[in-house]
């Protein structure tokens, strides 16, 4: 949602824009109170993005044997991951899938992996890694 505070005759004015795409003028009370919320659900997604400064960050669901060999692989090799079930961030109201898009090319399987914060794809190209 984008929101926008306006100089107007009476002093600040506060708007947010709709579903239809229009400005819509609110109270201070009301701004204050979506601003604090939209900023709360941002630093929650946020949260579980991939970071640089972790060596690996693993996407994947618990009932899918290629991101628990994704998993296991990892281990086997002593390296420190991060991993986050999706249906998981999904029970949560977390839809961190429209924030990874962009990061994967569109991925549209499992695991999603990250080195670095950098996608490397899915299992396959991990095993690859690993082993040279």
């Amino acid at each position: 949602m984008q929101y926008k505070k306006t100089k107007g005759k009476n002093g600040q004015m506060y708007h947010f824009k709709n579903v239809k795409g229009k400005w819509v003028r609110v109270s201070k009370k009301e701004y204050d109170k979506k601003y604090k919320l939209i900023v709360k659900k941002i630093n929650k997604l946020n949260k579980y993005l991939p970071k640089n400064k972790d060596p690996f960050t693993v996407y994947g669901n618990h009932w899918c044997p290629w991101c628990n060999r994704a998993q296991d692989l990892l281990k086997s090799h002593d390296i420190r991951y991060t991993y986050h079930d999706l249906d998981t961030l999904q029970r949560k109201g977390i839809n961190i899938h429209s924030k990874l898009s962009p990061l994967t090319n569109n991925q549209q399987t499992i695991p999603i992996v990250f080195r670095s914060g950098k996608c490397i794809g899915g299992f396959d190209n991990l095993y690859k890694i690993l082993l040279k």
